[in-house]
């Protein structure tokens, strides 16, 4: 099951600490792309769960939906990609102003 997705965030009730092991390649990868958006690191590994999240809910709706309406057209899918990239945060350069952490307060990273 899916934790409930709202329009923006995926809906917690706490923030809960743990470790998490990486290949070193993949770890360094991680520390610079957190540096280069001025976030840490956990604030950075949460915003691509969330992001993974996000694609997991979208994936299960437009199964569903496929379930029980048909398979979307390519015309149609084309639109939907069109309309997501419009709105999406995720889309372009990263932007050099202050994020939400982990912890939902806006924080950026000191170097």
């Amino acid at each position: 099951m899916l934790p409930e997705y709202s329009g923006g965030s995926i809906a917690s009730m706490s923030v809960e600490k743990f470790s998490v092991s990486f290949e070193g390649g993949l770890a360094a990868m991680v520390r610079k792309a957190a540096a280069e958006e001025k976030l840490s690191v956990s604030s950075w590994l949460a915003e691509a769960a969330e992001a993974k999240a996000r694609q997991r809910h979208l994936r299960h709706a437009l199964d569903a939906f496929a379930a029980e309406h048909g398979a979307l057209r390519d015309a149609e899918i084309e639109e939907l990609v069109r309309s997501a990239r419009a709105s999406s945060r995720m889309t372009g350069p990263p932007r050099n102003r202050p994020r939400k952490s982990a912890r939902g307060k806006r924080s950026r990273k000191v170097a």
